[in-house]
């Protein structure tokens, strides 16, 4: 083209700028549109996917368990947190400690945030592998709360993906019904309560794929699935990890000889009639073969774990193994009620409510003409196995390793839900060839056991009383539903409202799930209690601010703890006698500081026999920083102490010094105070840091005698915590002389 006939730009022209003005959004337009086209595709494509189903399978126990935590006033809902249990003194500071390595980074290995330091691996192998707790980097550090919350709400929801996923490629039935069972196996009585033990909720989500993983590699000689689950479990959390290698040995068993004449048949076909093939020693090797493979994969979390007992937690306690039954066989029935709380105390029982439809159709299972009779048999002896476990004392301790559940028994109960509600799915999916007559024999022989439960006056043992079964939220509640369960399914069995029918059932079947976290959260609420989530004004005092919430007592100990590192840059201990009551011993996880109070089952029995002969308060699991002198801070180099002069609130309402900590001028200056934080009220009282003059440092170098003096702590026999102390001092000082650091005083009575 010739340049003459090319006019000059004129910048100064409007109408130039109006018309590339017009271009410019022509083609952001143009753009836009692309891309809301490209999104409509994706869409299309999901909505259309064999697999859309699972998304319902996600949301809607999500949907059910947040409608819980709205109705039980959980946080943003109300001022209670998830928080109960070791969730509320444990896991969640272990959670504020992860969210700091995640996005500010530190040492996996070793912690100096448990008491004296000690190894980290422990912790993230029973408390932390789980990979929904990634998590916790999304939140800010002041809503740790929120973030806990939902991880369980995520873990929920892949429960009920896992679980259609495996219906979806064993049977063949509607995505309602998939998601339907899949809600139920989600929201089970184990999984309202284990939420405050999010690290056993993982096994929960991934059985479902160990199963079909068993099934592909018997059936189909597949063994990727089954690996990876092994794997996912395993490095989630070991203990329960356990408990489903055991379940995999008595599944593989089950699966095999259910499946075996197709096996046999398929053999043949293919003419492979040798021996091995006949008894089943092929499938055994490849199972075996893809165990050694998952667990090798795993080796990098299981030494850890292994490491970490080896400081003490196989000893944790003496079982007794004598050969005696748990409780009755009633007992089984009642806990499959909606509502069926009893307690998660030592007395407590197996956690099996898995909804009430699997107690009307466990019955029609055995009766349907399509399920046939080897299944029936085989069902029946892998339920059997699973009652016979929680009954017998000797077999329910092998599952749990050998040792006594410290509260929360029977926790592979989980496994005992899977196998009725696929067995109520099976019967449910052949509904078709079960009369209604059968249906309704069923429902009404469960209505009267429920009569006679209720006649015998059923109680629980709780906090050592007997607490009578609600006749309203449990019996009557039951009894409602179980009779709009027959109202239901009478309608489906006419084909024009079968649709409407079973979209009635998912409703109710939803409400009642619903009903039943609630009334377990309630109950667990009012056994063992839940952390508010804010500060709270007193009930009893007038304008007085309580700080025994989670957020509150984290915020206000942080003030000082961030300030005091402020000032201090070097390596040092310090603690805190601003324990909230419910909780406190591994707050330094969350102030960001070394302290030496700690609470955690990967414990270390030497350490902590240790600090309980020096005078502080440790026993069990635990320490805390209650019972010390300044003498004892100096030497483990404890060199700042949080405190406060405010009074605290007791449990009966009156005011007392629960946190008073003397402070002796000798050894202790204040370095620091500031006003209280408040949210509601202001306050009249400071929170304050106390400097200890005479620490040490983290090391320091005293007497050789002092590798003779390890052998007092294992001594049996009373020795006052002072006199402990003076004798530690003088033999880690025996070459310099003898020191009266201590003295006893001389008292008189009367």
């Amino acid at each position: 083209m010739d340049n003459e006939k090319i006019p000059p730009v004129n910048e100064d022209c409007a109408e130039c700028v109006s018309v590339n003005d017009d271009i410019t959004t022509s083609q952001d337009t143009e753009q836009q549109n692309k891309k809301v086209s490209k999104i409509k595709e994706a869409w299309e494509k999901i909505r259309n996917s064999q697999y859309f189903y699972l998304l319902g399978a996600f949301f809607l126990p999500v949907i059910i368990m947040a409608g819980a935590y709205a109705a039980t006033e959980f946080f943003p809902f109300g001022n209670l947190s998830i928080l109960s249990l070791d969730f509320q003194s444990q896991y969640i500071y272990y959670f504020e400690y992860l969210r700091e390595l995640l996005t500010e980074g530190g040492d996996w290995f070793y912690t100096w945030s448990r008491t004296l330091g000690g190894e980290f691996m422990g912790y993230v192998s029973y408390y932390l592998g789980s990979p929904f707790n990634l998590i916790v980097a999304l939140f800010p550090k002041t809503h740790i709360a929120t973030a806990a919350a939902f991880i369980v709400l995520a873990k929920v929801g892949a429960m009920g993906v896992t679980f259609s996923l495996y219906l979806h490629k064993t049977r063949r039935s509607s995505s309602l019904q998939t998601i339907l069972f899949a809600a139920m196996y989600s929201l089970s009585g184990y999984v309202a309560i284990q939420q405050f033990n999010p690290m056993w909720l993982d096994a929960v989500i991934w059985l479902p794929l160990l199963v079909l993983g068993i099934e592909s590699l018997i059936k189909e000689r597949k063994v990727i699935l089954y690996i990876a689950s092994i794997f996912l479990i395993l490095t989630s959390n070991y203990y329960i990890g356990y408990m489903c290698c055991i379940f995999t040995v008595i599944y593989f068993a089950y699966y095999y000889f259910l499946v075996r004449p197709e096996i046999i048949s398929l053999g043949e076909a293919n003419k492979k009639k040798g021996f091995l093939s006949y008894c089943g020693t092929r499938a055994f090797m490849r199972i075996g073969f893809a165990t050694v493979v998952a667990v090798m994969m795993s080796a990098f979390m299981l030494l850890c774990a292994y490491y970490s007992l080896t400081f003490g937690k196989s000893g944790f306690s003496n079982p007794s193994f004598a050969f005696n039954l748990k409780f009755d066989f009633l007992d089984l029935f009642v806990k499959m009620l909606v509502g069926s709380y009893d307690t998660v105390r030592e007395n407590g029982l197996p956690l099996i409510y898995s909804g009430l439809l699997t107690l009307i159709f466990i019955p029609l299972f055995y009766t349907s003409p399509e399920i046939s009779g080897r299944r029936k048999i085989f069902s029946s002896a892998l339920l059997g196995v699973m009652i016979v476990s929680f009954m017998l004392n000797p077999v329910d301790l092998a599952w749990h390793g050998f040792s006594m559940p410290n509260w929360l028994n029977y926790r592979y109960s989980f496994l005992f839900s899977f196998v009725v509600i696929i067995m109520a799915y099976d019967a449910f999916n052949s509904i078709k060839s079960i009369s209604f007559k059968d249906i309704a024999k069923s429902s009404v022989a469960v209505l009267l056991l429920i009569f006679i439960v209720q006649k015998l006056n059923y109680t629980f043992s709780q906090k050592g009383k007997a607490v009578e079964l609600d006749d309203i939220l449990t019996i009557a509640v039951s009894v409602l539903f179980i009779l709009l369960y027959m109202l239901i399914i009478y309608g489906m069995y006419s084909e024009k409202y079968k649709s409407t029918m079973l979209i009635a059932l998912a409703v109710i079947v939803s409400v009642e799930l619903m009903a039943n976290s609630i009334l377990h959260i309630v109950g667990i609420r009012m056994d063992v209690g839940v952390v508010k989530y804010n500060n709270y004004p007193s009930s009893s005092t007038g304008n007085v601010e309580r700080y025994d919430s989670y957020r509150g007592s984290v915020e206000r100990m942080r003030v000082v703890s961030e300030k005091i590192k402020e000032l201090d840059e070097s390596f040092y201990r310090m603690e805190n006698t601003l324990y909230r009551q419910r909780g406190g011993p591994n707050e330094q996880m969350a102030g960001g500081f070394y302290g030496i109070a700690s609470s955690t089952s990967t414990l270390n029995k030497n350490v902590i026999r240790l600090m309980s002969k020096l005078g502080y308060a440790s026993t069990s699991h635990w320490t805390k920083y209650l019972g010390g002198t300044p003498v004892g801070d100096a030497i483990f180099g404890i060199k700042y102490v949080i405190s406060s002069d405010r009074p605290t609130e007791g449990n009966g309402g009156t005011i007392y010094r629960n946190n008073y900590h003397s402070f002796d001028s000798n050894f202790y200056v204040k370095v620091y105070e500031t006003e209280e934080p408040y949210r509601i009220f202001p306050s009249d009282y400071s929170i304050f840091v106390m400097q200890n003059t005479k620490a040490l440092p983290i090391a320091y170098g005293v007497s050789r005698s002092i590798l003779d003096f390890g052998d007092v702590f294992s001594v049996t026999e009373y020795e006052a915590a002072m006199e402990m102390q003076a004798r530690l001092i003088n033999t880690m000082l025996s070459e310099k002389g003898n020191y009266d650091v201590l003295k006893p005083l001389a008292m008189t009575y009367g």
